[in-house]
């Protein structure tokens, strides 16, 4: 009984996941995923009710959020898995570093500049303003000292 009620629930709940994670959380998209999950609210199984009612006062709840008709939340989490694996792609391979000044490379990645609120880079800008000081300084200000070299100093100085 609970097989074939997980069975007819999941489906739904996949599409709609599906839905999400490809057009975001907007009004639409919550409209068309309480349209598919309107025909179980007739099932006869209790479960499978509540499952429903929970699941579309959530949905109602997080399109309450939205500021306008046409505001779009992207919620899918493969972006910032993406990004996050291109970067541990790329860091040093030696674990036993930390965190380095690579660190830098993740805001590049998501093409977006804090300051400005752009999602375009001025690279040229970047390169003709931001020198290697300012980058150590930075990384003195933000960073742990790579362990690495914190072990090294120990060892030489022992």
């Amino acid at each position: 009984m609970l097989i074939n009620e997980l069975n007819e629930i999941i489906g739904v709940f996949n599409r709609i996941s599906k839905l999400m994670k490809e057009k975001g959380l907007s009004r639409e998209t919550v409209n068309t995923s309480i349209g598919e999950l309107l025909p179980l609210t007739k099932s006869p199984h209790p479960r499978i009710q509540q499952a429903v009612k929970e699941c579309m006062n959530y949905l109602r709840e997080e399109a309450g959020k939205l500021s306008t008709e046409k505001s779009v939340w992207h919620i899918s989490s493969d972006i910032i898995e993406s990004i996050f694996g291109i970067y541990k792609e790329r860091k040093p391979p030696n674990s036993l570093n930390g965190v380095t000044p690579y660190v830098l490379m993740l805001p590049l990645l998501t093409k977006s500049n804090v300051e400005t609120g752009s999602f375009r880079i001025d690279f040229k800008d970047a390169l003709e303003t931001v020198f290697l000081r300012d980058i150590d300084k930075w990384t003195e200000d933000n960073l742990s000292e790579n362990l690495a070299i914190k072990r090294k100093k120990i060892l030489n100085a022992a």
